[in-house]
């Protein structure tokens, strides 16, 4: 940790510290520990060095459809629908730096997140059967070796991406698997490729850019449907 006059001021003002200023319709929930190489919120991030403050990492993560915004080291914002279970709630006082863009609030420390959130509820899976495809889970993917082979496009591109828009993407293709990938991307196949496996469910938090309200997969992971005969796979 690097001492500075404002880790002094944390010290000795324990009542007040931290200054946080929301938004209206997001709440401090406190200081949260982070990892470099395990991030407690991993889903989106973007770094500022003279233009960080509590409601630009707000207003960055609800526009992705996220209900958790944290913001770390002065200049680091961090999204995600979900905590890690890797993270646990720090002393406050550990969250003593002050925004780049805001001096006046905090935004985090070394290794230390300021979290907010929105208090709605989390997307969810859509586990129904969408337009004849059954949910088959969240699939291990990877750039190198893809699971499904054939990309799609759905009308309106990535921003209007959803679980059934990829559905009728694939369908139309006539293939009989379909997955949803990192919020916006769409792939087809008539089988799973390259040894693929279910993974951890938490893996798959993407909202998706066409409805908030639904996750499509996350970072090399795959909301995965199917049709009926098909739709079955082992961990």
């Amino acid at each position: 940790m690097r001492y500075t006059s404002t880790t002094l001021i944390a010290a000795v003002l324990p009542c007040i510290w931290p200054f946080v200023a929301t938004a209206t319709s997001w709440h401090y929930e406190g200081c949260y520990t982070d990892t470099v190489g395990l991030r407690t919120l991993r889903q989106n991030f973007f770094y500022s060095s003279n233009g960080m403050s509590i409601e630009a990492c707000e207003q960055f993560c609800e526009a992705g459809g996220y209900s958790l915004a944290g913001i770390e080291y002065s200049d680091e914002c961090y999204c995600d629908t979900t905590l890690r279970m890797t993270a646990s709630q720090a002393d406050g006082s550990t969250c003593f730096m002050p925004c780049s863009g805001n001096t006046s609030e905090v935004c985090g420390g070394p290794n230390r997140l300021s979290i907010y959130s929105t208090g709605s509820s989390y997307p969810t899976t859509n586990d129904d059967t969408v337009n004849g495809y059954a949910y088959v889970g969240c699939v291990s993917d990877s750039v190198a070796a893809r699971t499904l082979s054939s990309f799609a496009t759905v009308e309106g591109g990535a921003d209007a991406m959803t679980v059934s828009a990829c559905i009728a993407a694939c369908k139309a293709q006539g293939h009989s698997y379909a997955g949803v990938e990192y919020g916006g991307e769409c792939w087809c196949d008539d089988q799973l490729e390259h040894g693929a496996g279910l993974i951890d469910q938490a893996l798959c938090s993407s909202p998706c850019r066409g409805n908030f309200s639904e996750y499509c997969g996350g970072s090399n992971a795959l909301n995965v449907y199917a049709i009926p005969s098909v739709a079955t796979l082992s961990r």
